[in-house]
């Protein structure tokens, strides 16, 4: 254990200290038994300082904890950037994602809504818990309230697993859509049960968080001060990695493993037959060459910036839990945690920007939005649109019209006789 660096006047400003935080006076020394876990979500403090034998007698008014602060310009940068881009991009643009679907009832299609389940769990830790967490991380300490703290955690969780699960209700959906196109698409009370059973499993498997988080004083053994840190407390080690390992296989192998076995046969079925079954018009032909080439290159990119962004992070975890004694030893861990956390954020900035670049309904309700605020006519709308076109003087009969767009794929236009209308299909 490390030496007494605390006097009998000292500890009255300790205990002054915890009061200003909320801390409660009643933690028990048990109640500071180092856990794998907890480690994992701030690993800036070096438990081999707690000998497993004699935490016990740990006591936060007299014993200092050693810790390792190895923590570069560019990592700090890094971290920065990423949790700024997190709050800005997927903050602000998830946001204006879910305004538009609630504003515009045409874009509330099964999809569409799922679309924006995602977009408002991940606008929700973009706009809550990435502030708080960037500012516990460049800190280095805990100065918010002790109330936030496991709030903080409990609300980043639930939003991770509501992500990661509609992710996979999406991938369901088209796998439905693609392989039983006749069948009727589901009802939106079947969506909202679905949606609602989302939140309530993600909030179940999250329940550990929100009751084992709390606020842990300690001294630092190098600069002598009181310093916080917000802690998800595991007495037990084997129930923690057993935790760990639950979450670990159903929040992201098992979900990452179905959605790329769906993405691949959605994949085969559009490159390996060139109609869906039953239909073999020569507009299904051709509907068929235009989503292939537009829908596999999102579906990939869907997939493939889920696992890129989040593997590291589980991948981290598990180490922690599993290999703790080899990665304390390393004095950059730290800086590996700063890293894999930062790029795990980036995830939920890139899904909303390939479901805004991706999306024609989206971009061209966000480019009639632009268009209505800055009060011009924003260029491209009559090509982009497919929602507006009944504004436009079309011949009064009907016919199709398959012809190259300006962006090398194939335009299908069908104009009906009854309604003057032109249907565009963009993919």
């Amino acid at each position: 254990m490390g030496g007494n660096f605390i006097t009998q006047s000292e500890s009255q400003d300790v205990s002054n200290t915890r009061d200003n935080m909320g801390i409660d006076h009643n933690l028990a020394s048990s109640d500071l038994a180092p856990s794998a876990y907890m480690s994992s979500n701030y690993p800036d403090l070096n438990f081999s300082a707690w000998d497993n034998s004699d935490y016990s007698s740990f006591s936060p008014n007299k014993d200092c904890i050693e810790t390792n602060y190895n923590v570069s310009e560019g990592v700090k940068v890094f971290l920065t950037v990423s949790f700024v881009l997190t709050i800005v991009v997927c903050g602000i643009g998830n946001s204006l994602l879910c305004f538009l679907i609630v504003r515009h009832k045409r874009l509330r299609s099964v999809t569409n809504l799922l679309i924006g389940n995602l977009a408002g769990s991940d606008a929700l830790v973009a706009l809550f818990s990435a502030p708080l967490s960037l500012h516990a991380y460049l800190q280095q300490d805990w100065t918010l309230p002790s109330v936030l703290c496991p709030i903080v955690g409990t609300v980043k969780n639930v939003s991770l697993y509501v992500s990661v699960n509609t992710l996979l209700v999406i991938a369901i959906d088209r796998y439905i859509g693609i392989f039983r196109p006749l069948r009727p698409r589901m009802k939106k009370t079947t969506l909202g049960v679905i949606i609602a059973l989302i939140w309530i499993v993600s909030i179940l498997v999250t329940l550990p968080t929100p009751l084992k988080t709390r606020v842990v004083m300690f001294r630092n053994c190098h600069t002598g001060q009181i310093q916080h840190q917000c802690f998800e407390l595991w007495h037990n080690l084997l129930a923690g990695k057993i935790y760990v390992s639950f979450i670990t296989a159903f929040e992201f192998l098992i979900p990452f493993f179905t959605m790329g076995s769906i993405y691949l046969q959605i994949a085969m079925q559009l490159w390996m037959h060139r109609t869906p079954p039953g239909n073999q018009t020569e507009r299904h032909r051709e509907v068929t060459f235009i989503r292939k080439q537009k829908t596999i290159p999102m579906l990939i990119t869907v997939v493939v910036a889920f696992f890129v962004c989040w593997a590291p992070y589980y991948v981290y975890q598990l180490a922690v839990n599993f290999a703790m004694d080899a990665l304390e030893n390393y004095s950059g861990h730290l800086a590996l945690f700063y890293v894999v956390e930062s790029i795990a954020m980036l995830n939920a900035v890139i899904s909303t920007i390939i479901y805004f670049l991706m999306s024609p309904n989206f971009r061209s309700e966000l480019t009639i939005m632009a268009s209505s605020i800055f009060g011009r006519k924003c260029a491209g709308r009559s090509r982009t649109s497919d929602i507006d076109k009944d504004k436009f003087n079309m011949p009064n009969n009907t016919h199709s019209n398959i012809s190259q767009g300006r962006n090398g794929y194939i335009q299908v236009g069908l104009v009906r006789k009854s309604s003057d209308q032109t249907a565009e299909a963009r993919f």
